[in-house]
């Protein structure tokens, strides 16, 4: 799941190193347009929907908050 998880990324914004950074939405990494291709990404991939609730900033700040957001809807 991570190695997917981290394809996603890399297709969205190739010049991050996902694997050494962290707090992506607190240190600007991530726009809110980054944010929604992302989510859309994950919901395709993984074939979940995920919540209108959980669309925020935290769970989108590291690899394991968005492992662990995709982990309650897979």
């Amino acid at each position: 799941m991570k190695e997917k998880l981290l394809k996603i990324l890399e297709e969205v914004r190739p010049e991050i190193d996902f694997e050494t950074e962290t707090d992506f939405v607190d240190q600007g990494l991530f726009d809110s347009l980054d944010i929604a291709t992302i989510l859309d990404s994950i919901c395709e991939e993984f074939d979940i929907e995920i919540g209108f609730d959980e669309i925020k900033g935290d769970n989108f700040n590291s690899i394991d908050n968005m492992l662990e957001l995709i982990s309650k809807y897979n």
